[in-house]
């Protein structure tokens, strides 16, 4: 009887671990977001829809962008995140770097900044409700 409740109490203290303790550094910022300003060549780009970008727990991803009025890009990209800043490098080969910052006392909400390393293009994308 002692043997069955010894190992009741193990099982249920080993399965009971916290869900988030195996999440890797940069996980969070899996999921879809919203475009909500880019620039190209220092000239801003806003509009109703600029895009979308989504990042996968594969570390894929995709963007769909809409520079101007008539220029739509949409890449396919591999991500990885190196502690501090996640690093994209898209299906034409150009590296982004991407930093994230916590919104003025707003509970969970987090704005990114993706820019490309010629210094050409910044992208701004926010988490999609």
């Amino acid at each position: 009887m002692k043997k069955l409740l010894l190992v009741s109490i193990l099982v249920l203290f080993g399965c009971s671990k916290d869900s988030e303790a195996g999440s890797n550094p940069g996980d969070e910022i899996i999921g879809g977001y919203e475009i909500s300003q880019s620039y190209y060549r220092g000239e801003a780009y806003r509009g109703d829809s600029p895009g979308t970008i989504v990042f996968s727990a594969n570390g894929k991803g995709k963007f769909d962008i809409l520079w101007g009025d008539n220029y739509r890009d949409e890449r396919d990209f591999d991500w990885s995140f190196d502690g501090e800043r996640w690093q994209l490098i898209d299906n034409a080969l150009l590296e982004w770097e991407i930093i994230g910052e916590d919104c003025d006392g707003t509970p969970d909400c987090r704005v990114y900044e993706m820019y490309w390393k010629d210094g050409y293009s910044v992208i701004y994308f926010s988490k999609i409700n």
